[in-house]
């Protein structure tokens, strides 16, 4: 009976760590003086890292040959009559001697294989895996103080992504192929197979599986929930025919994204520079931004919170929902927030990905691989329902768990208030809706965007009071409106640089106001005035009455305090009626004449729509 023995991964895996373990070069950093690792070789390119750790994969795959074929010379039962015959039909035959073998095999069942060759190979393994792991520990010590050596990329991954050892090997595995065209002849000869030219899940578990328990978790490794798979790190082949294959047949390979960062790369992944960006965040406060007082408060505590160590340690990702018109700060919140947890942020713009249904799941897990690359937090901005309407984008549930999968901090963005956190699943989540503040703010506003925007200087007459008052621009709008004011005003003088005066900023105002509305509103051209009104008395005095209401709103509301009583109905509503062509629109043209205001008129039979959901948004883009 032959003797039970551990398996030829075994002693392939010499050096490899247990299983869960994370790279040893840490605790060779704590174990060796600084005179010690000073005195060590360092990595001065991540290629020579990478080489490295391929020489050893190489030596651990070789050793892996050796030991099974010592197994099976020490199994051969049957008579050696007639098998060279059948050589050249390896793998398509089966002999009577190799259903033995395979019987004891799948039993479990190994012979005892021992010889000074296999000893001298596993030593020689043993020496290079001390060697790389002390060239790592003294390149991490290099760069960290500043005495040379170069990023490895492949400990970065394995601590960003929080891999174990054996995820490692099964990483340096799919990497090596892509590497050296050497290694897909090695794993075809392995397999027996000259079609299979990548690694399996078997392969991967007969060299670095040291157990049963190791290749039981092993196999956990390879799940679709499991960080190589969630991330995309590698790809699993897929199904065959309609029929999927055993987990342990299936090849697995690295994608070029990952191949090309394991290699040095540190750049963005060009196949996202339509529709991501990456900035640093470092120094980004919430100190400039202008909000009502409930909401500042409300975001200096959530700064603060987001920052506190057992957060950033918590296992869920935090996830922050910003609402608010176009222009109001969603980017600057979501920068301030992204440096209170110390990381870059990588930005995702939903409305430009246009991404293919059949690769969305991949493209976004893609996304989140980004951002654990570059230990940035991540923002899905300008979601809306249109954009999942129109299969522009996946459901909102479907991006909470996206943003979940990045370090420090997720966030998506939005234009809607009716965004819920429905489906955010667990862990810190909050949503907070953004506003322009109120009057007595808005000049603040004014002067913070005027001070922000370069090349534009004011007239000294030009008040900017009356017009903080008169619109409520969000910040993102008084910038554009200072800059169309500066043009306006370069062009009337004719000279670059000029100052800009009243009636420049007005048209500036006028302009932006007038942009949306197509197709549901149309301006009013309006020549009458106040003189041309022919009424009765009774109305000329309700007129004037709707002036002065107009007019002293500031006064009432703000200065006076009414603002904070008020709730709801403070706005001004006018209704007009009586046959066509006794004056109604003439009227409303004379009062926004005399308020210095556009007249609009809307097209209800345009903002009416058949269709669920239409009408509210031809009325939303009106007000």
């Amino acid at each position: 009976m032959p003797v039970q023995k551990p398996d030829a991964s075994q002693s392939a895996s010499i050096g490899s760590g247990q299983q869960g373990e994370l790279q040893p070069a840490e605790r060779f950093l704590k174990q060796l003086s600084e005179v010690q690792l000073a005195q060590l070789p360092i990595y001065r390119d991540p290629l020579e890292h990478a080489r490295e750790e391929l020489r050893r994969l190489a030596m651990v795959l070789d050793l892996r040959r050796v030991v099974a074929q010592r197994e099976r010379e020490a199994r051969k039962s049957a008579k050696a009559d007639g098998e060279a015959g059948l050589e050249r039909f390896k793998g398509l035959l089966l002999r009577d001697g190799d259903f033995g073998d395979l019987v004891q095999r799948a039993s479990g069942l190994r012979p005892q294989v021992e010889s000074p060759e296999l000893k001298r190979r596993i030593g020689a393994i043993e020496g290079l895996t001390r060697r790389i792991h002390l060239r790592e520990a003294a390149t991490l010590w290099s760069v960290g103080k500043g005495a040379g050596g170069c990023r490895l990329p492949l400990l970065e991954v394995a601590q960003g992504f929080g891999l174990n050892r054996f995820a490692y090997q099964v990483l340096v595995m799919a990497l090596a192929p892509e590497v050296e065209l050497a290694f897909q002849r090695i794993f075809a000869h392995l397999h027996n197979d000259v079609t299979r030219k990548r690694p399996t899940v078997n392969l991967a578990l007969e060299v670095f599986g040291r157990s049963d328990s190791g290749r039981r978790e092993g196999r956990r490794v390879f799940a679709s929930s499991a960080t190589l798979r969630r991330y995309n790190l590698l790809h699993l082949e897929g199904e065959s025919a309609g029929l999927e294959k055993s987990l342990l047949l299936r090849e697995f390979k690295m994608p070029e994204r990952m191949v090309q960062w394991l290699l040095g790369a540190r750049e963005l992944d060009p196949a996202m520079d339509t529709f991501c960006q990456l900035e640093p965040t470092e120094g980004r406060t919430l100190d400039g931004l202008i909000y009502d007082v409930t909401i500042q408060r409300r975001l200096a505590s959530m700064a603060a919170y987001l920052g506190r160590p057992e957060v950033s340690k918590d296992a869920a990702t935090p996830l922050v929902v910003l609402t608010g018109p176009a222009g109001v700060g969603k980017r600057s919140v979501t920068r301030a927030l992204a440096s209170a947890v110390e990381r870059p942020l990588l930005t995702v713009d939903l409305a430009a990905t246009a991404i293919p249904l059949s690769q969305r799941d991949r493209a976004f897990r893609d996304m989140a691989r980004e951002a654990r690359l570059h230990g940035a937090a991540l923002c899905l901005a300008n979601y809306s329902e249109s954009l999942v309407e129109g299969r522009i984008s996946p459901p909102l549930s479907y991006l909470y768990s996206v943003v979940r999968l990045a370090p420090g901090l997720g966030v998506v963005t939005s234009l809607s208030e009716e965004v819920g956190l429905g489906g955010a699943g667990r862990g810190f989540s909050t949503r907070l809706g953004l506003e322009v503040p109120e009057t007595p703010d808005r000049m603040r506003l004014w002067r913070a965007m005027l001070d922000a925007t370069a090349g534009v200087k004011l007239h000294e007459g030009l008040d900017l009071r009356q017009f903080a008052l008169k619109y409520g621009f969000t910040a993102g709008t008084i910038e554009r409106v200072l800059r169309y004011a500066a043009e306006e005003a370069s062009v009337r003088s004719g000279q670059s640089g000029a100052l800009v005066e009243s009636a420049d900023l007005d048209r500036a105002c006028r302009i932006q106001l007038g942009q949306g509305l197509s197709g549901v509103a149309t301006r009013v051209r309006r020549r009458a005035s106040w003189e041309d009104l022919i009424l009765p008395e009774e109305i000329v005095e309700v007129l004037h009455e709707i002036l002065r209401h107009a007019r002293m709103r500031t006064q009432v509301f703000h200065e006076w305090g009414f603002d904070r009583k008020m709730t709801s109905g403070k706005g001004l509503s006018v209704l007009f009626s009586g046959p066509p062509g006794t004056g109604k629109t003439m009227v409303a043209g004379v009062i926004a004449s005399m308020l210095d205001m556009d007249l609009y008129k809307v097209d209800l039979s345009q903002i009416v729509s058949k269709y669920v959901g239409e009408t509210e948004k031809n009325l939303n883009k009106v007000f």
